[in-house]
């Protein structure tokens, strides 16, 4: 045991390794322990970056709740900006927001964003669709009238564009 405990190095790549392992046999909330203690130990900073990546994307999964897998995208970006994962951190960053409804945060996020990828303008056209109904529903019409014409901004389905027309 003390050769595990004082080898830091071979400790870091089990706990990745038994993360990734368990996290293909379905046995995710047992990965999602071992990916957060690697991603914990700072011996091989390019598998503690790997470990994190793969928690955060557990966090999303498995645990499902808004707060926590919001908060995991968040610190992830914190580190790691400009990580080759970024990308793909940033969009579940984008779909936890809008799964929940939280049109504003999402739409906060991605005006924040120097360039947007077709994806996300594609998403910022949905989203701002979705901002719209939820206005027009609540009855504040010129408010809507905002979000529409934002999505209208964003043309990348014609379906989103159609409807906003429609409305």
């Amino acid at each position: 045991l003390s050769y595990w405990e004082n080898n830091s190095s071979i400790r870091s790549d089990n706990c990745s390794s038994r993360g990734i392992s368990r996290k293909r046999f379905s046995k995710k909330s047992f990965a999602l322990n071992a990916f957060k203690y690697a991603s914990t130990l700072s011996f091989d900073l390019e598998m503690q970056e790997d470990a994190f990546f793969n928690y955060a994307k557990l966090v999303y999964e498995v645990d499902n709740t808004y707060d926590n897998a919001v908060e995991s995208f968040q610190l992830y970006l914190e580190k790691y900006p400009d990580s080759d994962n970024a990308l793909t951190i940033r969009n579940l960053l984008i779909n936890a927001y809008s799964s929940s409804k939280d049109y504003d945060s999402a739409l906060e996020f991605l005006n924040d964003l120097p360039k947007l990828s077709l994806d996300q303008k594609s998403i910022f056209q949905k989203i701002s669709y979705f901002k719209a109904i939820n206005l027009f529903n609540a009855g504040e019409l010129n408010s809507a009238i905002d979000y529409f014409d934002l999505s209208l901004k964003n043309p990348m389905s014609d379906m989103y564009v159609s409807l906003c027309l429609f409305w």
